[in-house]
């Protein structure tokens, strides 16, 4: 019996490519040869195309086929060692039998590129194994914003950001969120980074319950300043502060901030890299700088930077301004208002922070994640978590499986290629392999020439 998979290569860059592909070992593919990848040598892919989706068979016995593949680009050439691996469900317990991440590269043009796989068994019932290979550029995400052009506002981008950015501790599994630190994340390519505090200063960075020991000032403020002073000098960061605190609390948040920003930039000029404003700004406006994005309300009374409100994320209209609403808590702003969220600024919002995954299944999240991602609007800025968490796999679970939360964002990329998708808070955010640099190159057609 031969074991059929689905090839496609996938080209996500703004170059044309021509393939070449060359078998290994012709014996593990069946005859004729146009059932097997040397059916695109020859061809060209433009920018962000992609090959039909075509059959492979493999010879009677086998259940895997290697092959060279080579783009030869206005670069030079790209060259990987490919397998075609469908391998069958009864493999599963052992592997998954799934596959994403980067492929080995070779060629002069290696390194302005990279090359990622999405391999899939196939399944019991007969249904071929797929194997997809995606050209995409290699983009320093240390600066990748510096590319972008200064007319853009955060809303017009696919943001990578981290939900509990702060909690790479030694707490509950139920709590922790990330295994890389802020600087780590922010060198990895996040820039939203949503932050939880307790009440009660020096402001410990807490979750569901745990405390972190880590803290505000100089596991957050500290590694985003000198961030901005030293490799991201034209990024920009969001930061969204959340916590039930009320009195004072605003005063503790702001003069660690400021202590924060002065100590790396020096004298007192802090307002020059941290946005205060309630009103979104382009990127001009924003380079170098901490944008402040605030969840927690406060009195206006007892805080002696009553002028430093920041992106206000409490109170909400609907679009007639009938009804009033919250942070649509484990729950989403279509569903609460069936449509954007206004806040206090008057600025439309598209929220999606469905985090409870026991009655409600990782599919219906993932199915609500990708709802709200092909539904993105220029205009509006979609704030679309893909965390979550239930009583069995906790948050690490959730997002690292084969077939959890990450993988299938690192699907939908690929089959959906480079547009923006809005703002992306995740978990764990280097599972899959390649995921952040996904996001980061659908940017691409947003970047100035």
């Amino acid at each position: 019996m031969s074991i059929d998979c689905t090839l496609q290569i996938i080209n996500m860059t703004d170059q044309p490519v021509e393939i070449t592909t060359t078998l290994i070992h012709a014996g593990d593919w069946a005859s004729p040869g146009e059932r097997n990848p040397l059916v695109f040598s020859g061809g060209q892919i433009p920018p962000y195309g992609r090959t039909a989706a075509s059959p492979q068979t493999l010879a009677q016995g086998h259940n895997s086929a290697e092959f060279r593949l080579s783009f030869s680009t206005p670069f030079g050439e790209v060259g990987t060692l490919a397998d075609a691996r469908p391998v069958t469900a009864p493999d599963l317990a052992k592997n998954m039998g799934c596959r994403k991440g980067y492929l080995p590269t070779f060629g002069d043009a290696a390194p302005h590129f990279q090359v990622l796989e999405a391999q899939h068994p196939a399944s019991s019932d007969g249904n071929d194994g797929k194997l997809t290979i995606v050209l995409i550029p290699k983009i320093d995400p240390r600066t990748w914003m510096s590319k972008l052009s200064d007319d853009l506002y955060l809303r017009d981008l696919t943001l990578p950001g981290s939900h509990d950015a702060g909690t790479a501790a030694y707490i509950l599994g139920l709590s922790r969120c990330q295994d890389l630190s802020i600087a780590e994340q922010l060198d990895k390519g996040a820039r939203y980074f949503d932050i939880r505090l307790d009440s009660t200063y020096p402001l410990e960075i807490v979750h569901g319950g745990s405390n972190t020991g880590k803290y505000f000032e100089k596991d957050c403020l500290a590694p985003m300043a000198e961030f901005l002073k030293h490799r991201g000098t034209k990024e920009t960061i969001v930061m969204c502060i959340n916590s039930d605190a009320e009195n004072y609390f605003q005063d503790s948040v702001i003069s660690l901030v400021r202590r924060a920003l002065n100590n790396t930039f020096g004298g007192d000029n802090w307002l020059d890299h941290f946005e205060i404003d309630t009103h979104q700004k382009p990127l001009k406006d924003l380079r170098q700088k901490i944008v402040f994005m605030r969840r927690y309300p406060f009195d206006t009374a007892s805080t002696k930077y009553l002028h430093c409100r920041g992106i206000e994320m409490i109170e909400f209209k609907n679009q007639t301004g009938s009804d009033t609403f919250k942070w649509p808590d484990d729950s989403d702003s279509f569903t609460e208002a069936g449509g954007y969220l206004f806040n206090s600024a008057g600025e439309p919002y598209a929220i999606q922070d469905r985090y409870g995954l026991n009655s409600f299944l990782v599919p219906d999240k993932v199915a609500l994640i990708e709802k709200y991602l092909a539904g993105w609007q220029k205009g509006a800025w979609f704030l679309n978590f893909l965390s979550g968490s239930n009583a069995v796999d906790f948050p690490r679970g959730v997002a690292e499986g084969f077939y959890m939360i990450n993988a299938h964002i690192f699907d939908y990329i690929i089959e959906n290629g480079v547009t923006p998708y809005g703002t992306l808070p995740m978990d764990f955010m280097t599972q899959p392999e390649g995921l952040l640099d996904l996001m980061i190159a659908s940017n691409q057609k947003l970047f100035v020439k």
